[in-house]
């Protein structure tokens, strides 16, 4: 599965996403069981890979929100392609991504899990 997005929303009911010009998104609405690692890395670890990538970034671990000191939600300011190598981000009923205009962000492989709406 590929998206291509200049904004990242989450929702369990697909009527709350919003359609824009400048924003594609492709949902696959099929059920998969996805479970995070027990030992999942949290989104300060996910953020300082991805602002330190000066490349395409490939995830080898699962990350989940894990409280206040966690960014929420991790803003991504520049071009990059992120291959989540079939690792789980739980946002743990929080926002995941903001991705800043003009910027192109592709993730792939890689299951998005309690997301909220944060526009």
């Amino acid at each position: 599965m590929i998206i291509s997005v200049s904004a990242v929303s989450a929702a369990d009911d697909a009527s709350n996403i919003g359609a824009s010009d400048d924003v594609a998104v492709s949902i696959d609405n099929t059920d998969t069981a996805v479970s995070a690692d027990v030992n999942a890395k949290n989104l300060t670890e996910l953020n300082t890979l991805i602002t330190g990538a000066t490349g395409d970034l490939t995830l080898s671990s699962d990350y989940k929100q894990n409280g206040t000191n966690d960014p929420n939600p991790i803003t991504i300011d520049k071009n990059i392609k992120i291959n989540g190598n079939g690792s789980t981000i739980d946002a743990n009923s929080l926002g995941i991504f903001v991705i800043n205009e003009g910027k192109n962000v592709t993730l792939m492989n890689m299951f998005l899990k309690n997301a909220q709406n944060i526009l």
